[in-house]
């Protein structure tokens, strides 16, 4: 408190010194009298009245907006965020400054998110600066700092801005073919997604070839009987999809958990290109929290809440995901590890008949651990789909069958 007081006295006597300089030179210019004395004394006169109306001038008069180019992004994808200040009446201040503040989670792509602007008299100020997310997430931003001050550097004004923007950063996403396999010779049988694709949808009809077409969509019988490369339309069968279930409630690390969520968009990202109707829930949670779907928004959604997915600190023996999911979809249950509660629980899903695909990033240690559940697991019919974090081009493949 006395510090403070210490700091208005100053500035007070500072105050006086202006303006027993101002009364000196107007004293010398009565009896000096000549365009020299006059002239000093209205061109200080002029910078008092301005550091007055400075001193009236209120930042609150200045209003702040913030556009934001896009509120969906990916990760490491840089965008632009705009500052507009409107000021009530076009003061210009000596210097403006402008900080935003930044939620922790986005990096600077480039360009600082401030600046300092010197007698911009302007009513409407424009400044946009670069960032980006460097960690998925959904990021909430909510003011932005004013400082200005006078001339002589007497007084100091700070303004907190209300101007609030949401921006989602989404996990990573790559094709499944990117997440590499394990090595060959520790797997016993080996087959592809087309399993999944299978499950899920139904031949609508054949078209003609086209550039870009999968060759394991070809109908090779039509194609020999037409003379042409034709290949199937797949529909969503009736009633069928896939449920992608994130474990979240058992003791992962920060980054496993990361990887876990890669992994799930990336089968969400395989839905969205198969047209698969694709759901997401999170294993702590007792409904689904995106209900199966096909569109380009339901997609979104599911994007949206990976980006917003965290751990459940308490491990949860039983989870209702597994057994609230719609009838007759695919359980696809991503994890880095398999508990004994898991594992009873997903013998009791696999006994109602439903089919379970388990995306599998455990690390070399936990999956030697896991290794007697999961091939318990893969004699009852479950899918396997183990993945590696090492990037490669080779395809992922799931695994099946028995020990």
């Amino acid at each position: 408190m006395n510090m403070r007081v210490s700091r208005e006295l100053f500035k007070i006597m500072k105050l006086l010194s202006v303006l027993v300089l101002t009364g000196v030179l107007f004293t010398y210019a009565m009896f000096q009298g000549g365009y020299v004395s006059w002239f000093l004394f209205y061109s200080v006169v002029i910078v008092v009245l301005f550091h007055v109306v400075f001193l009236l001038y209120p930042l609150r008069w200045v209003t702040v907006e913030r556009t934001v180019s896009g509120h969906l992004h990916t990760l490491n994808e840089p965008f632009d965020m705009t500052i507009t200040l409107r000021k009530k009446f076009p003061f210009p201040f000596v210097y403006l400054s402008i900080i935003d503040d930044v939620p922790a989670g986005l990096d600077a792509a480039g360009s600082f998110p401030g600046t300092v602007y010197f007698f911009k008299a302007k009513k409407e100020i424009h400044y946009t600066y670069k960032t980006q997310g460097a960690v998925r997430g959904v990021y909430e931003f909510s003011e932005v700092t004013l400082a200005a001050g006078d001339l002589f550097g007497f007084y100091q004004k700070e303004y907190v801005a209300a101007a609030s923007a949401s921006v989602v950063v989404l996990p990573e996403i790559r094709p499944l073919h990117q997440w590499p396999p394990p090595l060959h010779d520790e797997e016993d049988s080996v087959v592809s997604v087309s399993k999944l694709r299978n499950d899920t949808l139904s031949v609508a009809g054949v078209r003609e070839y086209a550039a870009g077409d999968k060759l394991t969509s070809i109908d090779w019988k039509v194609s020999a009987r037409a003379g042409k490369l034709v290949t199937k339309e797949f529909e969503s069968q009736e009633g069928k999809g896939m449920m992608i279930l994130l474990e979240n409630s058992e003791a992962e690390s920060s980054e496993r958990f990361e990887r876990q969520v890669e992994l799930a968009a990336s089968f969400a990202d395989f839905g969205r290109k198969e047209n698969i109707r694709t759901g997401f829930a999170l294993t702590a949670d007792n409904e689904p929290i995106v209900v199966p779907g096909s569109n380009k928004r339901h997609f979104q959604e599911i994007f949206k809440e990976l980006a917003r997915a965290g751990r459940n600190g308490s491990s949860s023996p039983i989870s209702s995901s597994f057994h609230n999911s719609i009838s007759g979809n695919v359980i696809v249950y991503i994890t880095s590890r398999l508990s004994e509660a898991r594992y009873e629980e997903l013998k009791l899903v696999i006994l109602k008949g439903r089919t379970v695909l388990i995306g599998y990033i455990g690390s070399p240690n936990q999956r030697k651990q896991d290794t007697e559940m999961l091939r318990s697991l893969r004699g009852r019919g479950v899918l396997v789909y183990f993945a590696r974090e090492r990037r490669a081009t080779s395809p992922l493949h799931v695994e099946k069958g028995g020990p």
